[in-house]
């Protein structure tokens, strides 16, 4: 659990020092990436996660790379790391110095401005084969194991009954799925103890069908990391098509996809 919590603090922390809504956040410069995830390490901190096409990835660095200094300055835990990188301007090359299989390697890295949630997450998630599940339905009639909705496209709908941008999502995602009942289905994923999810549902008169994610690990494979929505369209071909999450969460996009996703044959 603790190296999790360190995962993700490492992504937010070198992503931006601002979490404010997304109209504030334009406005302001964004400040320099580095885009890995670090769990710590003896002798520095180990990359857990590289994010494709980000600074880190195209310097050559990989996951299990434990990175000894970065811009000259060692970087022996998580908060020294991200103090280093963000001494740095967007633009800037940096030196990241690295030990990987033993070997001591200097790496250059040209710092690229942050990603907002929603680009992160499809850096994370797009053009990548959809993590499989099997969950318990705890409101209304779905099969809730995504391997037997091959075939179809699928939106998977990441909620909270307390969340008003989730409560805000749910009509435009039920009118999808009303839309093309044979070929796309929508499946809202909670964590919430079940005592508040039949709150949430006797409540709202839920017209989707909603997964009960006991364990939190379907939320963990689809990087669902923040307090707000995330959604998640997978194609007929198993491969995730578009994801957003978060403040920005652009609705109509997310429809738009879906219904391009619908409309392309199974590759």
């Amino acid at each position: 659990m603790i190296g999790r919590f360190l995962v993700a603090l490492a992504l937010v922390a070198i992503q931006a020092f601002s979490s404010g809504p997304a109209d504030a956040q334009s406005t302001t410069p964004r400040p320099a990436w580095l885009g890995v995830a670090f769990v710590p390490a003896v002798g520095g901190v180990r990359v857990d996660e590289v994010i494709r096409d980000s600074p880190a990835d195209v310097s050559g660095i990989r996951r299990g790379d434990i990175v000894l200094a970065v811009g000259g300055k060692a970087t022996p835990t998580p908060q020294r790391l991200t103090a280093a990188v963000l001494e740095h301007a967007v633009g800037e090359e940096v030196s990241v110095r690295v030990r990987r299989a033993g070997r001591v390697m200097q790496l250059k890295a040209h710092l690229t401005e942050r990603l907002n949630a929603g680009e992160l997450l499809r850096r994370r998630l797009v053009d990548l084969e959809a993590p499989e599940f099997s969950l318990g339905v705890v409101h209304g009639k779905a099969n809730g194991n995504l391997q037997e909705q091959q075939g179809k496209v699928v939106v998977l709908a990441f909620l909270t009954g307390w969340c008003k941008l989730c409560k805000e999502s749910i009509e435009p995602l039920a009118n999808l799925q009303a839309d093309a009942p044979r070929e796309l289905v929508v499946l809202g994923i909670t964590s919430e103890q079940k005592a508040h999810v039949d709150r949430f549902v006797a409540s709202h008169s839920l017209p989707l069908p909603l997964l009960h994610d006991r364990h939190n690990q379907v939320h963990q494979a689809y990087r669902h990391e923040g307090s707000g929505p995330t959604i998640v369209i997978i194609g007929r071909d198993g491969l995730v098509r578009y994801a957003d999450t978060g403040d920005g969460l652009d609705m109509d996009a997310i429809v738009m996809h879906a219904k391009r996703a619908v409309r392309e044959s199974t590759r």
